[in-house]
């Protein structure tokens, strides 16, 4: 396999960055966690998060502000019938915001952080 890696070559895609989000961040969507959301170990699944987050923004956003870039910290494991609350944090207004998704079953008294993440557009 190592036949076909140009180890010459610097890689284009910059090393993922440490996801930061404060405590500043503006609730922006509240969802529960549905059937369609969970994968077979009964957990929501990893590309339901990203696209939770995704619809954050509308057709018309994307069209003018292209994705260029998505890191995903993922923190904890969101169940069936959790409330996943999402903030969205203004890293560069028009280009970079940071993202919380935070989880809260029936047994959690305080909201749990699921996943962060770091959204770049052009």
């Amino acid at each position: 396999m190592k036949d076909y890696v140009e180890a010459e070559k610097e890689c284009p895609i910059a090393k993922p960055s440490r996801v930061r989000i404060s405590d500043e961040a503006k609730l922006t969507r509240t969802l529960v966690a549905q059937y369609g959301d969970i994968d077979m170990n009964g957990h929501v699944n990893s590309l339901k998060y990203i696209e939770h987050i995704l619809n954050l923004w509308d057709s018309d956003w994307y069209a003018a502000h292209p994705l260029r870039r998505f890191d995903i910290a993922y923190v904890s494991e969101a169940h069936l019938g959790d409330e996943l609350c999402l903030f969205v944090e203004t890293v560069a207004e028009g280009r970079e915001y940071a993202v919380r998704v935070t989880r809260r079953s029936a047994a959690d008294e305080e909201p749990v952080e699921a996943c962060r993440c770091l959204i770049v557009f052009d």
